[in-house]
This record gives structure tokens, C-alpha cells and sequence, in this order.
């Protein structure tokens, strides 16, 4: 995909009406009405109003006010200013589908924004940021660590690493204000370093966001280290790194707040790139809460429908055990000569309370007739 964005600039002075319009049929201007968006540099012309058909010339001379060739005045309209269009930007991009083993999965795209320079040089733009700066997410959310550079920038500007050239790196540090990264014996973000250390994927991860892959996008780093910021191969300063950076899909594991930085654009006092990642316990979407409450539910439903049949059984002469609330499943999971001698133990309970009853009434009778 390409995208162009232009940015044009067209003063609250430039209307139908104004009379840096020029709105005369003398002058030849061209009628572009209330819309703008149309007005670009092939509309300038040179300070005479007679020459062409601007309709914004450059310092316009002439007798306004028609008094005489002798009585020019000047116009200040700096077309620059006026009518123009102040940035044009083409960008080129690809949309790639989304590999089917992530279809329902929640990506969050990381990026880098600003450019090289200090926030005078770079103006409307900002200095490098980790965007976004503050970003929280639940617990298997995939993030896509992804930024673009540039090797066309201002040679003059303020920066670090080879002149006119973005690159930005990222390891972790301990807090915010740290300026030092964690070696990999204390890394959280990738991987649990502490309770899991040989995790190949996640140190390799470490490798590749800090050092952004030079060794194969180039012969080699220099061998030596040398202050020589303008070497191609001065990897200490991202210098043999590509533009552009693809760390792909990354699961968000480790619960916690990580904060990360550049080493190549963390300019201690001077600027700063960093940022925190705070990784967070998944919530339940309506329908697992809903599915979850309603498995509850059955699950205790079903523990107390087995306890009930094992009271039953072990109390044959409860009123669980009658045919008519009797559990079905000790049907199904006792053997019908075993369920036939604890409905025979049940009759012969029933028969002996019943003679202990009768007995009792006997005795009563007699303690009364005395």
C-alpha cells in the first residue's frame, strides 16, 4: 500500500473577498472559491501581477488603487506563507493477513515514533518515543514489535550514531529513572530469567531487540571498539543495523511492570527514550463469565447429587433410599444383587422399628393399667 499525506497551509487571510486574492478580472486571478485543498505552488507567480495568473503572487506590484503607473505599491504576501503545500509525504507499507495461528488472538502493534534531532530541529515532529510510552495489557496478549528509521535525515541534526541516520534498540532497565540495562540474569519481559534461565527463545529474544540483528544484515561489526560514530560498522551504536526493524509477534507472559529503553537515543539529561510495559491478569469476556458461573453450578450441583446417592446407600433406611427419591445413579453404578441386599437390609430396619415401636406401646400400656 502507499499512502501520501500532504500537509497544506493556507492563511485565514486567503478568501473569496481579501484583497490578496487578487479577485480581478484584470489581474486574471483564478477562482478557487472556500475550498483549499487545490491551492498549491503551481498557483505562485512572480511579483508581477500582469505577467501571469497567479492567484498569489509573490509581493504583488501595482497601482491598486488606480491612480496611476506612478503610484505602484507593494503587497507583503509571501507565497511561502499564504497558500502552499508545507510537507508532502509518501509512505509505503504492506498489510499482511494474520497467520491463522493467531486469528483469535489480541496483537498490539509497538512502534517508535519522532525523528533525529532536538525538539528545535524537528518541530512539529518530536524526539524518539516509544509509542505507547505507557501500555497495559492482559496476560497472552501478543505484542508486534515493529519500527522504521531513516537514513535521510538532516546530517546536521543533534543525535547519536552515524549522521542523518534513525535507529532504535530496546533492553530493559530496573526503573524508569535507570538508565543502565539489566543483564539477561535479571530479565522479566521476555522471559522469566530468574525461575526459568535456559529459556532459549526468550534469551534469543534479549539478543535480537538489543543488538537488532547486524550480524546478518551486514559482513560483520568491527572487531574493536572505536568512537568513530560514523562507521558503518560501529555497532556499539546501532550504525550496521537495518532501518527497518521486525521483531515480530511476542506473547506478553510475565505478570509485572517492565520499563525499557534505547541505549542509541537515551541521551542521559539531554533526551530520553523509554517506556513501561505492564503485563496484567486476563479478564473474563460476558460469555466465559456466563460459562464459567453456570459450570459452577453444575459442578457443585453434581457433587452434591453424588453425595446425597452415597448417603443413600450407606443409610438405606433414609428417605433417599425409597424408590421413589432414591438417586438413579446407583442404578447405574451398583451391581442389582448389591442394590437388592440393601433394599432387604431397608425392609428388615423398617420391620424391627416397627416392633420396637410396638414394644414400646405394650410397655406403656401396662405401666398405666398398674
Amino acid at each position: 500500500c502507499v499512502l501520501r499525506i500532504r500537509y497544506n497551509i493556507t492563511t485565514g487571510d486567503f478568501k473569496q473577498t481579501a484583497t490578496a486574492n487578487l479577485d480581478n478580472p484584470r489581474w486574471g486571478a483564478k477562482e478557487v472559491g472556500d475550498d483549499y485543498f487545490h491551492v498549491d505552488a503551481r498557483m505562485n507567480g512572480g511579483n508581477d501581477i500582469t505577467a501571469g495568473t497567479p492567484v498569489l503572487p509573490d509581493k504583488p506590484k501595482a497601482d491598486f488603487l488606480d491612480i496611476g503607473a506612478d503610484y505602484k505599491l507593494q503587497l507583503q504576501v509571501n507565497t511561502n506563507q499564504f497558500g502552499r503545500v508545507f510537507q508532502d509525504r509518501t509512505h509505503t507499507f504492506k498489510v499482511k493477513q494474520r497467520p491463522e495461528e493467531y486469528r483469535n488472538q489480541r496483537i498490539v502493534n509497538y512502534n517508535v515514533r519522532g525523528r533525529r534531532g532536538n525538539i528545535v530541529q524537528i518541530y512539529p515532529s518530536v524526539e524518539y518515543d516509544f509509542v505507547p510510552t505507557e501500555l497495559t495489557v492482559e496476560r497472552g496478549t501478543y505484542l508486534h514489535f515493529q519500527w522504521t528509521g531513516s537514513d535521510a535525515n538532516d546530517k546536521n541534526a543533534d543525535g547519536n550514531g552515524k549522521a542523518g541516520t534513525d535507529r532504535s534498540n530496546l533492553v530493559q532497565i530496573a526503573e524508569r529513572d535507570g538508565n543502565v540495562p539489566l543483564p539477561i540474569e535479571q530479565h522479566t519481559l521476555f522471559f522469566d530469567a530468574e525461575n526459568d534461565p535456559d529459556n532459549a527463545k526468550g534469551r534469543e529474544l534479549v539478543r535480537k531487540f538489543a543488538y537488532l540483528d547486524q550480524h546478518r544484515t551486514r559482513d560483520s561489526c568491527l572487531k574493536q571498539v572505536t568512537n568513530d560514530a560514523q562507521s558503518d560498522k560501529n555497532c556499539l551504536l546501532l550504525n550496521a543495523a537495518s532501518a527497518y526493524f521486525d521483531g515480530g509477534l511476542v506473547r506478553m507472559d510475565q505478570l509485572g511492570t517492565h520499563h525499557v529503553m534505547s541505549t542509541r537515543n537515551n541521551d542521559f539529561s539531554n533526551r530520553s527514550q523509554k517506556a513501561s510495559i505492564t503485563v496484567v491478569r486476563r479478564n473474563l469476556t460476558l460469555w466465559e463469565t456466563v460459562i464459567l458461573i453456570a459450570a459452577s453450578v453444575a459442578t457443585i450441583s453434581l457433587i452434591g447429587y453424588l453425595l446425597a446417592a452415597w448417603y443413600a446407600f450407606r443409610k438405606p433406611n433414609s428417605w433417599l433410599f425409597s424408590k421413589r427419591y432414591r438417586p438413579r445413579v446407583l442404578n447405574w453404578i451398583v451391581r442389582p444383587a448389591r442394590l437388592s441386599e440393601k433394599e432387604q437390609e431397608r425392609r428388615t430396619l423398617f420391620r424391627e422399628e416397627r416392633e420396637t415401636l410396638k414394644r414400646a406401646a405394650e410397655y406403656e400400656m401396662s405401666v398405666r393399667q398398674t
